[in-house]
């Protein structure tokens, strides 16, 4: 179905504006609606009263002559789509018109009614084509400078950030002077908020990295099952002030694998942050590795709220998390879509086994022997 077109006419020639008029009458693809002017006088006094969706020019006026009249009108209207007509049939004058802002060039006489009619509708959808693909390319430069400058913002963020936390951790042990209880309690707070907050700016760069690829991976044969016994090791302070019993059944393996060793601490890190989260005190968590077919398997379950199906659809998506109450504390939406990314970048997989008040299982499946030039990004995460 093509749309109706409001077309201006700009012809002085009686003969000449009356074919075009038949021309646009007999159209049968699309209506053309229009009105005729006989000069770039009356043609840019029109385009001040009224919208038209194209405009079909002769270049010989009484008032203006030649290139003159594509560029005053263009001026005036630099949107609207141009049509030239002119008696000569000269390339280079062809050519001069399209270069000057003309979509079409078209010797009087020679086309049919219907091929001006197709001429017009497809002047006017190429600039409709040019106008959306600029606006698409005005917000994907607007979109990197709002990445550039978010980048540079957590990355300004970090280091105060990271002073705090130091400063609170001398504070916690007494090193400036023995606290109260009371105190104790607070400050221990404030760091938990600190610590908080460096995770999900960590995060942030992390997700910026990645999708930028600033870095590449650097694989390395390595003992996984070491790094994951410090990773444990980092969260134990945490989850014995909660009770929270953190369990590994870590097989020995002599099977070779070669992984980015700042990225799998990275998800390591969002993996136990993660259930540690949403285990209720008392609670559970076991991490546990084992090889299958060529294929490194890691697994850490916990025995917290568990994920509703509705939820899980969505986990490994950027800014996505469950609605924020009693089972879903606050986040940034990013640990497990940068857990994802890590994976990917590894040719390996991750998935989610849950139940509702049971508690769920994150389960990552690397190959091994694992070789690959993909990005990562390099800088190391605090450990929190």
């Amino acid at each position: 179905m093509f749309p109706i077109l409001k077309i201006l006419l700009v012809e002085d020639a009686p003969l000449d504006a009356k074919l075009l008029q038949r021309a646009l009458n007999a159209s049968n693809i699309g209506e053309l609606r229009h009105s005729s002017v006989k000069t770039l006088a009356e043609t840019l006094e029109k385009l001040k009263e009224e919208h038209f969706d194209a405009i079909v020019l002769d270049l010989n006026l009484p008032d203006s002559k030649g290139l003159n009249s594509v560029l005053q009108i263009r001026e005036k209207a630099p949107s609207l789509p141009i049509i030239v007509l002119s008696g000569e049939d000269d390339r280079q004058l062809a050519f001069d018109a399209v270069k000057a802002g003309a979509q079409d060039f078209l010797v009087k006489g020679q086309p049919s009614n219907e091929s001006i009619c197709r001429a017009i509708h497809y002047a006017v959808e190429r600039r409709r084509f040019e106008e959306l693909t600029f606006e698409h390319f005005k917000k994907v430069a607007l979109l990197d400078q709002l990445q550039e400058f978010m980048a540079a913002l957590t990355h300004d963020l970090k280091g105060p950030l990271a002073g705090t936390r130091r400063l609170l951790e001398m504070l916690v042990l007494e090193r400036m002077g023995s606290l109260s209880d009371e105190q104790e309690s607070a400050l221990l707070m404030l760091k938990e908020n600190n610590d908080q907050l460096l995770l999900m700016i960590q995060c942030l760069i992390d997700m910026y990295q990645f999708q930028t690829d600033t870095q590449r991976l650097e694989l390395k044969d390595a003992d996984i099952v070491n790094l994951i016994s410090d990773s444990v090791k980092t969260f134990a302070p945490n989850a014995s002030e909660r009770g929270i019993q953190l369990i590994t059944e870590l097989s020995s393996s002599d099977a070779p694998i070669s992984i980015d060793l700042i990225s799998m601490r990275r998800l390591m890190h969002n993996l136990l942050e993660n259930a540690l989260k949403f285990t209720e005190k008392e609670g559970r968590i076991v991490i546990r590795t084992h090889t299958n077919n060529n294929h490194l398997i890691i697994e850490v379950e916990d025995n917290g709220c568990g994920i509703p199906e509705e939820v899980q659809e969505y986990l490994f998506q950027r800014f996505k998390h469950g609605h924020q109450g009693k089972h879903f504390p606050p986040g940034s939406g990013l640990g497990l879509y940068l857990c994802k990314k890590i994976v990917d970048l590894h040719a390996g997989d991750i998935e989610c086994v849950s139940k509702v008040g049971k508690g769920s299982t994150f389960r990552v499946t690397l190959p091994l022997n694992q070789k690959s030039d993909k990005t990562a990004p390099s800088e190391a995460s605090p450990n929190i």
